[in-house]
């Protein structure tokens, strides 16, 4: 079993469980995955993911290269890079909680979170440049994006490890917490999103996206539609009464 699976009220999880493997990245570890999110995305229950190993020593070392050697064929390759990615698109908030290595396609997949909190023990590498290719699942795209450009060019060209204390000086990662409050301070901020209403989260996160993807200019018109969009819902209404009327919000999700 590469993955356990479970829903607690409004956040769902998603548990690596691959000990033998340090959760080396599979096919059949990305179709579980893709396929839980698919089901995810219609359940209007789930408002936020958690995603985190049951592993002690690693989020995820990477691609399983060993599988990667025995499939070796351009069908093979293509399947797997296009089904790891195809996570990035899940339209609700996802928040990765990360220990021990996130070394190359382990840090590609927690880079598709939207949140990402990490225990101070935790290092990352992109080591792909030393077995002799590149990283094939949006690192060259999301690092420069996330910690700039010299340093995704320092991590990516050398394959150096950083420690989790200068991931989040560079901004790779929300927050660095101990180990034994990595647990609690992802659920905490699980609860405080799930708080919220998920169509606004949806739109919210559309929009942060975008801002990866597309210039400015064009990022400001899509956010100010979004905005403009929000005000067609009962939860825009509702929180705004709530905030005049001094009380919490009582969202519907509609």
């Amino acid at each position: 079993m590469f993955i356990i699976t479970y829903v607690q009220d409004f956040i769902a999880h998603i548990q690596l469980n691959s000990p033998t493997s340090l959760n080396a990245l599979t096919l059949e570890m990305g179709k579980d995955i893709a396929s839980t999110l698919q089901t995810w995305e219609s359940n209007p229950r789930i408002k936020v993911v958690i995603i985190e190993s049951l592993v002690e020593k690693a989020f995820s070392v990477g691609i399983d290269l060993k599988e990667f050697t025995t499939n070796n064929t351009p069908e093979y390759r293509r399947n797997f890079l296009d089904l790891w990615n195809s996570i990035a698109t899940f339209s609700k908030p996802i928040i990765m909680s990360i220990h021990g290595y996130a070394f190359g396609g382990g840090l590609e997949f927690a880079l598709m979170g939207d949140v990402l909190i990490a225990a101070d023990s935790t290092m990352f590498t992109q080591p792909e440049l030393s077995v002799g290719t590149i990283p094939g699942i949006g690192a060259t795209q999301r690092l420069p994006r996330r910690i700039g450009m010299y340093r995704a060019n320092d991590m990516i060209l050398t394959g150096r490890r950083i420690d989790a204390e200068t991931a989040l000086n560079w901004g790779l990662v929300s927050q660095v917490v101990p180990l034994d409050r990595l647990h609690q301070t992802v659920t905490d901020t699980a609860n405080l999103i799930a708080a919220k209403s998920l169509p606004i989260l949806i739109k919210a996160k559309a929009a942060l996206r975008l801002a990866e993807e597309h210039p400015l200019n064009k990022g400001v018109i899509y956010e100010r539609d979004l905005f403009l969009s929000t005000f067609d819902l009962d939860d825009q209404q509702e929180g705004f009464q709530a905030f005049l009327q001094k009380r919490p919000p009582v969202f519907k999700d509609c």
